[in-house]
């Protein structure tokens, strides 16, 4: 065919209506005759009244308002196009009702007789209304009625599944789509039949929102980042904001946005906690501020804590210069270096300046002021004794006391023969050892003497001494010579025993020792006992002398 369109001979259509006109003029034409031979009409054929087709079809056949009718044991209408161009279509199609064989399905399709597949198929006693086209092109399946432009309708969970049959290759997999009074639900059929995904009835408006520039909202039909929850107080605010850049934030007012990468906000902007991209962590940094170290606690813009990348940790001080530091109203208190080197300062004053000691004022000490600086206390209940405090050093270690205003400093150190104190007078640049605590026990004094407190007001239960009965008792006491178990055998002491003192003398708190004071004093009332029997000697001999 050399034609631009597709065209058939003149005067001849291949039109189905016309093949079954001409056979039937020849079925009812004159006599009845049999008819062997295929009759070819070269023209139009009109036919006005009803056409039956088939082997099964009967004269005097009842068409009631049929107007064309097939009738036999197999019902085909075959649509067999004969072009033979290649750029014509030309596939062949045929309208099929049933199948043909012994036991097989009743239904009506469409075929596509060229493929040799079935594309439309409706089973036989299939509903009313299983498929239905509204004028406006509208689709039900199970309703005339289409509400939107497909719709499906059951009376128990309408709903729709989608399978993956592994014909090709990809495993078999299906999903359905459904919803009853409960919920609309996607379910996994293969996996248990899970659902995955619910709505149920009655979630509120904007539950799930996704807007066209692709930021999702919960509880919201206008989220304001990525990703925005609606606060349940108020849905202008946000429980949850992910801005456009990322930023995760939590308890977000309107208008405002995460400060850093996560966010926990008060109100108005206000970052209570925060992570920076960086990895600082921020806690109280208010509307504007952001941690300075790699953890930072502030209060009204004031640091409270602080830990910088290099370890420094600060109290009290944003920017920490030693390896722990201790500021308040930005002076420093307590610091640690790298060296470990601590330092503790501080200008609490107690507020009481009443005076103590004697009388006669020889102590004027302030004793509302000895409220410590640093105290170390045990609070366990147990009384076994522990150690309290220590100094360790692989050399002497030193222990200072300074008085800032007198310029003057004393130091007690563990010397290789002892402990020992001394003092250091910065106005002269002097030092000068004071005393010694030997290894053996010795109390030694340099340039000095041990002075015991004398003074009369600070004793008490005052009574006469026997001075003679002390010189009686003392000429008892048994005198040795002896050395301590701790000194070397060249050194020699001469004493009593404390055990015989107290219990000649009985002064003192026990018989472990005997105090200075006590020596001296027996000592002293010795002497004067002999003195009175010296003076009582020295009369009868001037007596004697005088006769």
């Amino acid at each position: 065919m050399n034609y631009i369109t597709k065209q058939k001979k003149p005067r001849i259509r291949k039109t189905f209506i016309s093949r079954l006109a001409m056979y039937t003029a020849i079925c009812f034409t004159g006599a009845a005759q049999q008819v062997n031979a295929d009759f070819v009409h070269g023209d139009d054929v009109i036919v006005q009244g009803s056409i039956c087709v088939g082997l099964d079809c009967v004269n005097g056949e009842s068409f009631n308002f049929d107007t064309i009718r097939l009738k036999e044991n197999n019902v085909r209408i075959k649509f067999q196009d004969t072009s033979s161009s290649a750029s014509f279509p030309s596939n062949d199609w045929q309208l099929s009702a049933n199948d043909s064989s012994n036991g097989g399905e009743n239904y009506f399709a469409i075929e596509d007789i060229d493929s040799n597949k079935k594309p439309f198929k409706v089973s036989a006693g299939a509903p009313d209304n299983s498929i239905y086209v509204k004028s406006n092109g509208y689709i039900g399946f199970n309703t005339n009625t289409p509400a939107v432009t497909l719709q499906v309708t059951n009376g128990n969970s309408p709903t729709l599944r989608l399978e993956q049959d592994g014909t090709s290759g990809f495993a078999a997999q299906s999903w359905d789509v459904g919803g009853n009074e409960t919920n609309f639900f996607v379910r996994d059929v293969n996996n248990a039949s899970q659902l995955p995904f619910r709505i149920r009835v009655g979630a509120p408006n904007g539950s799930i929102f996704v807007d066209v520039d692709g930021d999702i909202g919960l509880g919201t039909t206008t989220p304001d980042g990525l990703f925005d929850l609606a606060h349940p107080a108020d849905v202008n605010n946000h429980a949850v904001l992910v801005d456009s850049f990322g930023n995760f934030g939590i308890n977000i007012d309107n208008g405002f946005i995460p400060r850093s990468l996560f966010d926990i906000q008060t109100s108005n902007g206000s970052s209570q906690f925060m992570v920076q991209a960086d990895g600082k962590v921020g806690i109280g940094m208010g509307t504007a501020d952001t941690p300075t170290g790699q953890l930072e606690v502030k209060s009204s813009s004031t640091s409270l804590f602080s830990v910088l990348a290099d370890g420094k940790v600060g109290i009290g001080s944003a920017t920490p210069l030693n390896l722990f530091e201790v500021k308040s109203s930005n002076t420093e208190r307590l610091s640690i270096a790298s060296d470990g080197k601590t330092k503790i300062t501080s200008d609490y004053l107690d507020g009481d300046t009443s005076s103590c000691g004697g009388a006669n004022g020889t102590f004027n000490l302030a004793c509302g002021r000895f409220t410590p600086m640093l105290q170390i206390e045990e609070t366990n209940a147990a009384t076994q004794g522990r150690m309290m405090f220590l100094i360790k050093a692989n050399q002497p270690s030193w222990f200072g006391a300074e008085d800032t205003t007198q310029n003057k400093v004393w130091y007690a150190t563990n010397a290789s023969n002892g402990y020992v104190f001394v003092l250091f007078d910065k106005n002269s640049n002097e030092i000068v050892e004071r005393m010694t605590i030997e290894n053996g026990g010795n109390i030694r004094a340099n340039g000095g003497s041990f002075i015991n407190g004398s003074s009369k007001f600070i004793k008490e239960n005052f009574a006469k001494v026997d001075s003679q009965g002390v010189l009686d008792k003392l000429a008892q006491l048994e005198i040795t010579s002896w050395k301590y178990k701790s000194e070397a055998d060249s050194v020699s002491h001469i004493g009593p025993m404390s055990q015989d003192f107290y219990a000649l003398f009985n002064v003192g708190e026990n018989d472990e020792g005997i105090s200075s004071v006590d020596a001296n004093g027996v000592s002293m009332a010795a002497i004067k006992a002999l003195y009175e029997r010296v003076k009582v000697l020295e009369a009868k001999l001037a007596d004697y002398e005088s006769n």
